[in-house]
């Protein structure tokens, strides 16, 4: 092969990468629901001013704890030197090229040839959980790391001097050290566990590999100690519960995603498409079960193993699950299926493995491919056979179908549905047995896509005692690439730059009608939003709109507001808990009074709202479908800072870390009340003397202060 091919097919999977995020080349921006509501609000705040601890934005929960290891060496110099918009995206992209890079470095170094190691790297690249998660910085940054550490793991294996050896274990010490800084805890931790696994099995117990570990906890202390610090004031102090471990696992169903990755019944438990890894290198994994004991290579068996492993852990009520989280640290973890970008690599390397064998193997493996190609035959000429069936079906009888359902559920409620009822639960019935069966016909992409993904896999398969090793490598790089670009083809999802930049008109009304106040204040929106009605269907980008125009959380970081509620489940469990107790509550005198003591002063609604405590001050019809935004002041709100009665409200002096107020108490000690969330870090002075902090309100704090005039400054004592 010409150095010229060798290029163009090491290119062509990043041709792919380019394709299918080619939106992120113009005045787009990532949809993803974690990147619009959480992660770009938090860079856009901190890269405008915003101060560190956000005691005045986020109820005093410290905002760098609060962010789930979004901080990282690479991050925020990127973000303030080019801006968010494009330093995001920038951001994305790279982490997704060396999540590739790495890959087909790791697969070179185990002696994986190199078209070989290209199918590995493409597979990794584009399976399910990594492209579940690719427009989310703060978690696309950990999935390079996986394949990066295993490779200068294998660099110091096999350096010929001790400081080679040595400086490739520092490299990836360093590596899992930045990893606690810029990814997710819990992916971290699992990058962890499966090195120290992978050196144990396949170089034996060396206390040479310990240095990895060290250096990790040296480079990641700061967020590994705040992690564990802060946990026991969390619903994790004991664990997670199994409702949170099983949260997003697997149904049995779920496994029609490893073909159909956008499948969905909308009646059954939904999940997600991390499972896909493409249709050839999935039929290679089935495959490389036969080859077990004709395959002698330590990594091949333990990369089949780690991969039956993941998917069985990922599983509902799996006890390997259950086992996994009785170990210490893994029991504060959630979503257990989260394991599977792990499963996804390893099942990588064991399609290249079959790959590899293959080429190397041809006189031995044909007899195989042989049985292989055969049963494959059969399986193809019976799906291609069903989807033509389903097609003809659907046509024919998927009305009868519907009506079939709606016969047979109608009779199970009770009482009696009206004539209204029963037209509406009919069209209910009918637009779901129509969105479940026309998946399964030729009349959707995804299932055509699936189609020729099998059909070429089986004609590959079919001619590989005519192709040299080398041509079938290339066609099966060529036919893997091509399958995932048009599977992701339309999936990911963009908003215009210009939707997130704009002051929604409610949020405008609100800073102008307080430009001329400094005392803090909080809004809240009820849940309460309806879906609008054919044929205005709210889009992604409609649903944002509106979210900005309600000050979501986070969004409200946007617009230096604040809100009692927060989207981040790592919370403290006072806060949680507090906001859980009215949170669902209807509009009432309880509702009321846990906004007033909340110092909650707008309320937004969805819907026009009948109430004396709630004055109308502004309406505006937002987005395309032009939804409605009602905005209404609380009456007699309580103020945020106040000392004493609630008729004296305090305005305080803010800091990264601290807030100052001067305080008059006069003739009597009174009450300082503050309206940030009690943590243990808060410390308080008086002039300068230690003064102790009382919770109150539920989950605020106070301080009593002698008569007289006084400096009383709060500090968070922050592990950063």
């Amino acid at each position: 092969m010409t150095r010229a091919w060798r290029i163009a097919l090491f290119c062509m999977p990043i041709a792919a990468i380019v394709f299918i995020f080619r939106d992120y080349f113009g005045h787009r921006f990532p949809a993803h629901f974690d990147t619009l509501l959480q992660f770009y609000p938090y860079f856009a705040y901190l890269t405008q001013g915003g101060h560190a601890m956000a005691q005045e934005i986020f109820s005093g929960f410290p905002l760098l704890v609060s962010t789930n290891s979004v901080l990282s060496p690479f991050t925020y110099p990127m973000v303030f030197l080019f801006g968010v918009f494009s330093a995001y995206k920038f951001l994305i992209l790279l982490h997704i090229l060396l999540a590739y890079v790495f890959a087909y470095l790791y697969a070179r170094k185990i002696n994986l040839g190199y078209l070989t190691s290209l199918f590995v790297a493409t597979t990794f690249t584009f399976s399910g959980q990594l492209m579940l998660w690719a427009d989310t910085v703060p978690n696309a940054s950990y999935y390079f790391l996986l394949p990066a550490v295993l490779y200068f793991t294998e660099l110091a294996a096999g350096a010929e001097t001790r400081l080679r050896r040595y400086g490739f274990l520092v490299l990836t010490g360093i590596f899992l050290g930045v990893g606690w800084l810029s990814g997710h805890s819990q992916y971290i931790l699992y990058i962890h566990a499966i090195l120290a696994l992978y050196v144990l099995f396949v170089f034996g117990l060396r206390k040479v590999f310990l240095l990895p570990f060290i250096i990790s906890a040296i480079v990641g202390i700061s967020r590994i100690y705040a992690t564990l610090d802060f946990q026991s004031l969390t619903d994790r102090a004991d664990g997670v519960n199994y409702t949170n471990l099983f949260i997003h696992a697997y149904w049995p169903h779920d496994l029609v995603h490893y073909l159909l990755p956008f499948f969905t019944i909308p009646v059954a438990s939904p999940n997600s498409f991390n499972l896909y890894i493409g249709i050839l290198p999935l039929l290679f994994v089935i495959a490389s079960f036969f080859i077990l004991k004709k395959i002698a290579n330590k990594r091949f068996v333990f990369f089949t193993a780690v991969f039956v492993f993941c998917l069985i852990s990922s599983f509902k009520y799996s006890p390997l699950a259950y086992l996994f989280n009785a170990l210490p640290l893994f029991d504060a973890v959630r979503g257990v299926s989260r394991i599977m970008f792990i499963g996804d690599f390893a099942a990588a390397l064991v399609a290249g493995f079959f790959l590899q064998y293959l080429l190397d193997k041809k006189d031995a493996a044909t007899r195989l491919v042989a049985s292989v190609t055969r049963v494959f035959g059969y399986a193809t000429g019976a799906i291609t056979a069903l989807l033509a069936g389903m097609t003809a079906f659907y046509f024919l009888f998927a009305n009868d179908a519907a009506r079939f359902f709606y016969n047979f559920f109608a009779r199970l409620v009770t009482p009696a549905l009206t004539p209204d009822q029963s037209a509406a639960f009919l069209a209910n019935i009918s637009q779901n047995v129509h969105a479940i069966l026309r998946q399964l016909t030729v009349l959707d992409y995804q299932t055509d896509v699936f189609l020729l993904a099998l059909v070429s896999a089986f004609l590959l398969l079919r001619y590989y005692d005519r192709l040299n090793g080398q041509r079938f490598a290339a066609l099966a790089l060529v036919l893997v690439t091509a399958n995932f670009a048009a599977v992701y083809a339309t999936y990911f999802k963009t908003v215009d730059s210009q939707s997130i930049i704009a002051v929604p008109q409610t949020i405008q009304f609100i800073k102008d009608r307080e430009a001329g106040s400094k005392y803090p204040f909080r809004v809240y929106t009820i849940p309460n939003r309806i879906s609008t009605a054919e044929p205005c269907v709210l889009t992604d980008e409609d649903k944002h709109l509106l979210d900005n125009a309600t000050a979501e959380p986070d969004i409200n970081f946007l617009y230096g507001l604040d809100t009692p509620t927060g989207y981040d489940g790592f919370v403290p469990l006072t806060v949680k808990n507090d906001i859980a107790s009215f949170s669902s509550l209807p509009i009432g005198s309880q509702l009321k009074d846990a906004l007033r003591r909340m110092n909650v002063k707008y309320v937004f609604s969805s819907v026009a709202l009948q109430d004396a405590d709630l004055t109308p001050v502004f309406t505006s019809l937002i987005g395309r479908c032009n939804t409605p935004v009602y905005l209404y002041e609380l009456r007699d709100y309580w103020p945020r800072y106040y000392l004493g009665e609630i008729k004296h409200a305090l305005v305080p002096v803010f800091s990264d870390t601290a807030i100052s107020f001067d305080v008059d108490a006069g003739i009597a000690a009174k009450t300082l009340y503050i309206g940030n969330a009690y943590l243990p870090r808060w410390q308080a002075t008086v002039d300068g003397i230690a003064a102790p902090i009382q919770v109150t309100n539920g989950i605020y704090m106070s301080i009593l202060v002698p008569p007289g005039k006084h400096l009383v400054i709060l500090t968070y004592n922050s592990v950063f």
